[in-house]
């Protein structure tokens, strides 16, 4: 490997030491590296007090089909809900910043007149949200699907309406 260079200087002054989330520019299709890469380095020595989570900013969803043979299998998809975004909390200092400027596959990292910025908690728990699947029974979901049908609303099998929901097997409605 190369030497690692600095590639743009950020204005770090007057940042607090609090680990804050911040939001990283990837290139195309390297949001889910870059996260393994973050959580890596979150669990080695030298950076576990400085990046203390990372998520991307992909919605996976599984989904089961069924082959010529019988056999079930499972896919992944990936559904890009914030593309080329990765969400970081980590502290930011010149070391933090020259370390996730280095990463492959990140562009940059978001700031407004040369400083970082920081996203608040509670917009990165709507985010979270967003990215997750809806918990619902299988007697919840059919009846969400029939009252569209009723409605007039085309609904085939296996679309992205599907993909919304994560059903909850064995867990019925009745009280």
């Amino acid at each position: 490997m190369g030497q690692k260079y600095t590639l743009f200087k950020a204005s770090l002054e007057g940042l607090d030491d609090k680990p804050r989330w911040y939001t990283i520019i990837t290139a195309y299709n390297y949001e889910q590296k870059v996260t393994n890469d973050l959580k890596k380095l979150a669990a080695s020595p030298e950076f576990k007090d400085l990046v203390v989570d990372a998520f991307s900013g992909s919605k996976i969803t599984e989904e089961l089909y069924t082959v010529k043979s019988g056999e079930i299998k499972v896919k992944n998809n990936t559904d890009k809900v914030f593309m080329n975004y990765v969400f970081v909390k980590s502290t930011m200092d010149a070391k933090m910043w020259n370390t996730l400027m280095n990463i492959t596959g990140v562009s940059g990292i978001l700031c407004v007149a040369g400083r970082p910025v920081y996203t608040d908690d509670n917009k990165i728990e709507e985010t979270r949200a967003m990215l997750s699947p809806i918990l619902i029974t299988k007697e919840q979901y059919l009846e969400f699907k029939n009252d569209l049908i009723k409605k007039g609303v085309k609904v085939l099998n296996n679309t992205k309406l599907d993909k919304r929901f994560e059903i909850l097997d064995g867990v019925s409605n009745e009280k």
